[in-house]
């Protein structure tokens, strides 16, 4: 009864290691959403585990963001960030520094009748940088983009507010969360506890082969 139990619990943990599947994630800004005309400034953002982050001068910091109010003008219909400042970049991270698929975003023009287009690099664990160029406007509405299957196991995600003539603001963006890795030491705690269960339940059915040829002989 009892290696049984304890078969079930090691195999349970062994799933929960190696077979947690990815979580996914949509980082959408609705806690930055506000009635009004006006902008609200911020520095940096984080949600659902995820940072983003600017390359403004530490100086200007407070402002390194902005959101719309959904009465302003130039509002899109939808909660979404933008980099302030022209010439600023800005960075998808981790906050725990794991990886990340991004899978999509949706772009807009800052303002009604902008188009341009912004590229996007992605940096994977494996040290290499992969890019993707991605077109928008002039519509002032979210616009859904799709990344390619290369924008896998990324570190960070960088973009530039490269000018006032294209400017853009972005919205829900769309990450699924590599299942986690478990530490070396981990798996061999596991492997070292199946290892047991199987061992165990060897001895138990070896008695049990022995109980029953004494059975026999006493016959």
């Amino acid at each position: 009864m009892y290696p049984e139990k304890l078969r079930s619990a090691v195999a349970a943990a062994a799933l929960a290691w190696f077979a947690t599947p990815a979580g996914a994630v949509i980082i959408d800004f609705e806690s930055l959403a506000h009635d009004g005309d006006n902008v609200v400034h911020v520095t940096t953002y984080e949600e659902d585990g995820f940072r983003i982050t600017s390359s403004i001068d530490p100086i200007l910091e407070d402002m390194a963001f902005s959101v719309w109010g959904s009465n302003a003008t130039d509002y899109n219909g939808s909660t979404a960030l933008f980099n302030t400042y022209i010439g600023s970049i800005t960075t998808l991270t981790k906050v725990d520094g794991g990886t990340f698929d991004l899978t999509g975003l949706a772009l807009s023009p800052l303002v009604a009748d902008l188009a341009g287009n912004v590229t996007f690099f992605g940096r994977t664990a494996a040290g290499t940088t992969v890019s993707q160029l991605l077109f928008f406007g002039p519509a002032l509405v979210p616009q859904p983009m799709v990344f390619g299957a290369e924008f896998a196991g990324l570190t960070s995600v960088s973009w530039e507010q490269e000018s006032a003539t294209q400017a853009h603001q972005f919205d829900n963006i769309y990450i699924d969360q590599q299942a986690p890795i478990p530490e070396p030491e981990a798996a061999v705690l596991l492997l070292g506890g199946l290892g047991m269960v199987g061992l165990m339940s060897m001895r138990r059915r070896h008695a049990r082969r022995v109980a029953v040829s004494a059975s026999l002989l006493r016959a």
